[in-house]
C-alpha cells in the first residue's frame, strides 16, 4: 500500500498522510480524520509507530506551547540616539529614544520575511509573538520564562546578556546578520546573487564589469562583501576585467553619509578608462549611485547596465528603471519555520543552514 494513493483518495500531500503516520500534532483534526478515513476505505493498517522498520530518528516535533517568538533585535549605530517618530515601517512610538543610539533592525525586507513566517505559523496552528529587543532588561515575559517553543530572529546577534538568554531556546536566524556560532539559519546566497548579475552582464555581450561595496569587516561576512567577492571571482573565471571600488568605504550610518559615499563612488566609476558596460551594487547604495550617475550623465541601463541591489531596498518608479535581485524574504519567513520544527524534533543535530536561490529582475522581462 502506497501513502501516494491514500494522499490521493484523502485529498492531500504525501507529506501530510506521512505526519499523521508519525501521529504529528502539526495536522489539524479535521485532516486528520480525512486520512483516516481514506486509509479505512482502502482497508489500511499501519503497524504500530513505535514497530516499524527503518531508521527510528523524529520527523516531527511535539509543541509543548505552541508557541513561536519572533524578535528584531537592535542594530547599533554609535552616535545616533536619536527620537524615531512613530511610523508604519518602524512602530516605534513618537518621542521615544532609543539606548545607546541602537533602533530595530525592522525594514521592507523584514515585513516580508514575517509575512512568510506568520503564514507557515499559521498553517501549524502555532501563536506568533512578534517583539523588539531594546536593551538588556527588555527581553519578552514569554521568552524570559521559557514559555516558547522556538525563536525566528531577525537583525545583529544582540549583547551577551540578552544572547545567554536566547540560546537557551532553539533558533533560526534570517539573512546574513546574527550569532555566528549558535543557532539555525536561512539566508539568500549571496554569492549566487553576484553571479546571476555577471552572468547577465556577460548575455549582452560586457567586457568590463564594476562592483561598488564597502570594506570588508574583521567580523564576521557582511552580505556585500560575499557578493563583492565572488562577482570579482566569477568575472576573472569568464575572462571579464573586473573592478572593485568602496574598499576603503566604511558602512554609513545614515542617509546623508549613504548619499555622500554614493557621490564619490560615483566620482571613481566615470574616471574609469575604459568605462565598464556592467554596474553591480552589492550593498544598499542602489537608489543613490543611480541618482549621481543620472548627475553625472550616465544613464543606467542606456549608457550602463546596472544592477542596483535588492528589490526590497530598491526605491520604486526609478526612471529608468534599472535590474535588480528578488531574495524571496517571504519564502524565506516561511523556511525558517519550517527549520524551526525540524530542529525541535532533531534537537542534536549539527547547526543547519539553508541557502535560498536569488532571481535577477530584469525589467521588460517576464520572470
Amino acid at each position: 500500500m502506497s501513502i501516494v494513493q491514500i494522499a490521493k483518495l484523502a485529498g492531500v500531500s504525501t507529506a501530510t498522510v506521512s505526519r499523521v503516520l508519525n501521529e504529528s500534532d502539526v495536522v489539524s483534526e479535521a485532516t486528520v480524520a480525512k486520512v483516516h478515513q481514506a486509509m479505512k476505505r482502502m482497508d489500511y493498517h499501519p503497524p504500530p509507530l513505535g514497530s516499524r522498520r527503518g531508521p527510528k530518528a523524529h520527523l516531527h516535533a511535539r509543541l509543548q506551547h505552541r508557541a513561536i517568538a519572533f524578535l528584531w533585535t537592535a542594530a547599533y549605530k554609535p552616535g545616533m540616539g536619536r527620537d524615531l517618530e512613530a511610523s508604519p515601517a518602524n512602530g516605534t512610538p513618537t518621542g521615544f529614544t532609543w539606548p545607546g543610539g541602537q533602533e530595530p533592525a525592522e525594514t521592507l525586507t523584514g515585513h516580508a520575511l514575517l509575512q512568510g513566517a506568520a503564514a507557515a505559523l499559521r498553517m501549524h496552528r502555532i501563536s506568533l509573538t512578534i517583539d523588539y529587543l531594546y536593551h538588556s532588561g527588555c527581553l519578552p515575559a514569554i521568552v524570559e520564562n521559557q514559555k516558547v517553543d522556538g525563536l525566528v530572529l531577525h537583525g545583529p546577534e544582540p549583547e551577551e546578556s540578552i544572547a545567554a538568554k536566547l540560546r537557551q531556546v532553539p533558533s533560526v536566524w534570517l539573512l546574513s546578520s546574527g550569532a555566528t556560532t549558535w543557532g539555525d539559519r536561512v539566508q539568500p546566497d549571496h554569492r549566487a546573487v553576484a553571479v546571476k548579475a555577471l552572468d547577465y552582464f556577460a548575455s549582452r555581450g560586457c567586457r568590463n564589469v564594476c562592483c561598488i561595496t564597502y570594506r570588508p569587516t574583521v567580523r564576521g561576512n557582511r552580505y556585500h562583501t560575499e557578493r563583492a567577492n565572488s562577482f570579482e571571482q566569477h568575472s576573472r573565471l569568464r575572462h571579464i576585467s573586473p573592478i572593485t571600488l568602496g574598499m576603503e568605504v566604511d558602512e554609513p550610518t545614515d542617509s546623508q553619509g549613504l548619499f555622500s559615499a554614493a557621490e564619490r563612488l560615483v566620482e571613481q566609476f566615470v574616471k574609469l578608462k575604459p568605462r565598464p558596460e556592467g554596474l553591480f551594487v552589492s550593498n544598499n547604495l542602489g537608489y543613490y549611485v543611480h541618482e549621481h550617475l543620472r548627475r553625472r550623465g550616465v544613464e543606467p541601463m542606456k549608457d550602463v547596465l546596472y544592477v542596483c541591489g535588492d528589490r526590497e531596498v530598491v526605491y520604486q518608479h526609478m526612471e529608468p528603471e534599472p535590474a535588480k535581485v528578488d531574495i524571496h524574504s517571504h519564502e524565506i519567513g516561511k523556511l525558517a519555520v519550517e527549520l524551526l520544527i525540524v530542529r525541535l524534533a532533531n534537537p542534536d543535530s549539527p547547526r543547519i543552514t539553508l541557502m535560498v536561490e536569488p532571481t535577477l529582475v530584469i525589467p521588460g522581462v517576464s520572470r
